[in-house]
């Protein structure tokens, strides 16, 4: 049997280290096979045009890719054995094998930037010897009960699919083609060539933790420069970092997600992790003199008479223009457009006669407890959709070691059910 996974980041590592602890525990496990055309830990390096690579982890380097080191999956004794098996990919035993661990212990832990986390992930590819294939995706379609993968060096075919990473950059459709005018996917590659900004203004669209980040760079690059976040909830929200939000996305069981309703869970999301900012980034910008908030719906830009960048915005009732020398659109990640856009053409009907409709609703009401769409065959998991129906942590770097065994259970034998929580695997149908 063999399971599939699109993108070599934190999430196929978690599923690969523990893969590679169960077998050596005496499972029968999938042979692993991962698409990624450039490379291990790509979208954290600053090629990947997503971060400029000296950007510091939002979450604690702790949080690796065995975190919380508490399965419960495969029965009590074995269960304590993978746990301490894990500890061999943490993040503290990657940072002795580098003999860092006492450095960085003394200088108070600090968040390692994305680059030093990159380093991390391919330690974690070197002891499980990661199966990558090094070409680019370019279909996904059904065959025979199987997906058949298409890559630019060949076809694959597999079992179940996983698929990763943030999927495709949100930009409006008429938004022009212009050197001053800027998304997510470009910014970075720009600002890593030449971070002076010439101009007196810039604007930056978006009230997440990326637009954050884009805009105290900004902002710090240039000091002359007033950058404005434009935002729609028309403040900068911090997210809520206490014991009691931070457990549901550890252990969302124990903290009765699934009992919330919708509304709520909705909610705690949007307070804790979408649209809001970093204690960390937070304070960062609260020192920038040159960073305001402007509220505001981001409605489109267009490019006038004087070659002005000329933002359109809508808060209330009100309509108003702003004219900017720079504008960067940072308005999330498209994962269920990403999905679509690879679909073949019998794919694309099964998943939407199985859903009615392939959306973003849809496709997140649909996920089950093996993080893949309910009822569907072969399995397409889709971990970053998980978070409404499973549990927050899971799009995420907050639950990577259940991550793992949520998407593995399904494809390997469990030693016992007697004491795991019901009903959560009574539709267990290996």
């Amino acid at each position: 049997m063999k399971l599939g996974i699109l993108g070599a980041g934190p999430k196929a590592l978690a599923i690969a280290a523990k893969a590679h602890v169960l077998k050596q525990l005496g499972f029968a496990v999938p042979e692993l096979v991962v698409f990624e055309k450039d490379g291990v830990a790509a979208n954290w390096r600053p090629s990947s045009g997503l971060t400029s690579g000296h950007l510091p982890l939002g979450t604690p380097p702790d949080k690796d890719v065995g975190y919380p080191y508490a399965s419960f999956l495969w029965g009590d004794a074995v269960n304590r054995r993978i746990n301490a098996e894990m500890q061999a990919f943490s993040w503290q035993s990657h940072m002795i094998a580098t003999r860092e661990y006492g450095e960085w212990v003394d200088r108070g832990r600090p968040a390692p930037s994305h680059l030093q986390w990159a380093a991390y992930l391919e330690w974690v590819a070197r002891k499980v010897e990661l199966p990558v294939v090094a070409a680019e995706v370019t279909q996904l379609e059904l065959e025979d009960g199987r997906w058949r993968v298409t890559t630019s060096a060949g076809e694959h075919h597999v079992d179940g699919l996983v698929v990763t990473g943030p999927g495709d950059v949100r930009s409006p459709a008429n938004l022009p083609v212009h050197p001053r005018v800027r998304t997510v996917a470009d910014f970075w590659l720009d600002f890593a060539w030449n971070p002076r900004i010439e101009g007196r203004s810039a604007g930056v669209v978006g009230a997440g933790e990326t637009a954050a980040t884009i805009a105290a760079a900004l902002a710090a690059a240039n000091p002359g420069l007033a950058v404005e976040i434009i935002s729609p909830q028309a403040m900068a929200f911090s997210r809520g970092e206490s014991y009691a939000e931070n457990h549901v996305y550890t252990d969302p069981f124990q903290a009765n997600w699934l009992q919330l309703t919708r509304e709520d869970r909705r909610h705690f999301v949007s307070r804790t992790d979408r649209g809001v900012f970093s204690v960390a980034i937070k304070q960062e910008l609260d020192r920038l003199r040159n960073v305001e908030i402007v509220p505001g719906l981001f409605t489109g830009v267009a490019i006038d008479a004087l070659d002005q960048v000329v933002a359109h915005i809508a808060y209330a009732a009100d309509r108003e223009t702003r004219i900017y020398d720079y504008l960067v659109v940072s308005m999330g990640f498209d994962h269920t457009g990403f999905v679509a856009r690879l679909l073949g053409e019998r794919a694309r009907a099964a998943l939407t006669g199985h859903l009615g409709a392939w959306t973003q609703e849809t496709a997140e009401d649909a996920i089950d407890q093996w993080l893949a769409v309910k009822g569907f065959r072969p399995r397409l998991h889709l971990p970053m959709l998980a978070g409404l129906n499973q549990g927050p942590g899971f799009p995420n770097l907050s639950c990577l070691g259940r991550l793992s065994d949520h998407v593995l259970a399904g494809y390997v034998p469990i030693a016992s059910v007697t004491h795991l929580p019901q009903p959560f695997f009574a539709e267990h149908d290996l």
